[in-house]
């Protein structure tokens, strides 16, 4: 029986999923849920590497905005994959036009105070 740990994930919940839906997902798509949960893995690696780039405090201001909506943007496609969520059959659960304004504030109200702290720092 296969688990999250099987595909690089630390933790037995680490797709959100409980294990009954973890194994209907690869019993139903042997071939592609492991791709995706292999796509997911890499995507947070790419976090990993984001997150290193932002705290060197080498990046200028675009590349600093570029990053940071990488940081925030990757885990959400990463969370996605790894609940299955773009197999056939099943549907994306997008985030509502609430939830997306409410991102966007905080992302806006964080580049603001990235900004004021680079000329201020």
């Amino acid at each position: 029986m296969a688990t999250p740990h099987d595909y690089g994930f630390e933790f037995q919940d680490a797709t959100g999923l409980t294990d009954e839906d973890f194994q209907k997902l690869m019993a139903t798509e042997p071939q592609k849920y492991p791709e995706h949960l292999q796509i997911a893995l890499s995507l947070e690696r790419w976090v990993d590497s984001v997150k290193g780039r932002l705290a060197s405090g080498e990046v200028n201001s675009m590349d600093h905005k570029r990053l940071e909506g990488l940081r925030v943007a990757l885990p959400e496609v990463a969370a996605a994959l790894r609940e299955g969520q773009f197999l056939p059959g099943r549907q994306f659960r997008g985030l509502t036009d609430a939830q997306v304004e409410d991102a966007e504030r905080a992302a806006d109200t964080k580049l603001r105070a990235a900004f004021e702290e680079g000329f201020n720092g």
